[in-house]
């Protein structure tokens, strides 16, 4: 049975000469991106709400260390080697991909980050998370920008990769707000913002969208690639699973919550973490089923393992996922999914 949600691009990391973390361009993207001599310097005699947390030099320093901290962790394949340079979702899905990377060597390709953003927006420097939301250029061997979110989450903590999403195909980054204070960042659960959804009822509903097929708790969401293969990945499963027993997917909303920002239109760049499982139930135990790929390669520890179910088992994933969130007065209140990460496999339970 194949492992359809969690492949991973089959590209090489790779470093560039120089990293350009500020370079305006007029294609699609943020139309707040500005040059490090518009920025606010860290000398200005501000108030601290009324700059962005980092300026050019220093997210390009940080955006740098981040690099580092990655490359050190893929090189030891062991987390902590990242040094506090990997959060939240991201960190989950690295740690994942490592483990899985440490058993099929070759045969497992990482995720590549993009050493060149094409275009950035910085939340203020009043509060936390502060966070940066980024378009970076497709890596070599691929036409794919990725949108990037990089987090501090408390006072001095340091700058980490939060997020890391690859657009989907057709899909359109909205321009965000933001001028010499920063972005605007929106709460998880601030059901005042002026948004069709509070960021959290958005993942929320998705959530149940998956769930359901149909129900999305009254919003209305475009159909998009990922919700398309995990319909599809389910169907495949079942299929599988019919003669001897049966299988199903369950979601539910990740234990980070969502970070957004606020688009020039009045809406919302929203960044949330979803989970997945896909279930498998047998019939008859003297009749099991075996499972390969990913699954039985992290739940034996080898290449080429395979498990045994004999009653109950369970597969855990996890993606990050990127909405378009349109304003409440909006008159298409469609929210889009934009970008999304590879869902990685990141445990197995109950097969032997």
């Amino acid at each position: 049975m194949s492992d359809i949600t969690d492949s991973a691009r089959p590209l090489r990391r790779r470093r560039a000469v120089a990293t350009v973390v500020l370079a305006c361009v007029t294609m699609v993207g943020l139309s707040a991106c500005s040059s490090a001599g518009s920025l606010p310097s860290a000398h200005a005699a501000r108030d601290v709400a009324e700059r962005p947390a980092l300026t050019a030099r220093q997210l390009e320093t940080a955006h740098s260390k981040i690099l580092d901290a990655e490359a050190a962790a893929v090189k030891s394949s062991q987390i902590q080697d990242a040094q506090g340079r990997v959060l939240g979702p991201f960190s989950q899905e690295l740690t994942a991909q490592l483990k899985l990377k440490s058993i099929l060597k070759d045969a497992y390709a990482l995720p590549v980050l993009s050493t060149s953003v094409k275009e950035v927006a910085m939340t203020s420097a009043k509060g936390f998370p502060r966070f940066a939301v980024a378009i970076t250029d497709p890596v070599s061997g691929s036409n794919t920008p990725s949108i990037d979110v990089l987090v501090q989450e408390k006072a001095r903590g340091l700058f980490g990769m939060w997020a890391h999403t690859s657009m989907l195909p057709g899909t359109v980054m909205p321009a965000i707000d933001a001028s010499s204070a920063g972005a605007q960042a929106i709460g998880a659960e601030d059901a005042k913002a002026g948004l069709v959804a509070s960021p959290k009822a958005v993942i929320d509903a998705y959530v149940k969208l998956n769930s359901t097929g149909s129900d999305a708790n009254g919003l209305t969401f475009a159909s998009d690639a990922l919700r398309t293969q995990l319909a599809e990945a389910a169907k495949q499963n079942s299929t599988a699973m019919a003669t001897g027993g049966s299988a199903a997917m369950s979601f539910a909303a990740g234990q980070n919550a969502p970070l957004a920002v606020r688009t020039a239109e009045g809406g919302a760049v929203v960044v949330a973490q979803m989970d997945y499982t896909s279930e498998f139930k047998v019939k008859d135990p003297n009749l099991p089923v075996t499972l390969a790929s990913h699954i039985g390669a992290l739940s034996t520890g080898k290449p080429d393992g395979v498990v045994t179910v004999k009653s109950d088992a369970k597969a855990h994933y996890t993606v990050s996922v990127v909405f378009n969130v349109p304003p409440a007065e909006a008159k298409d209140k469609t929210i889009r999914v934009i970008a999304a990460s590879n869902g990685v496999l990141t445990g197995v339970e109950n097969a032997e």
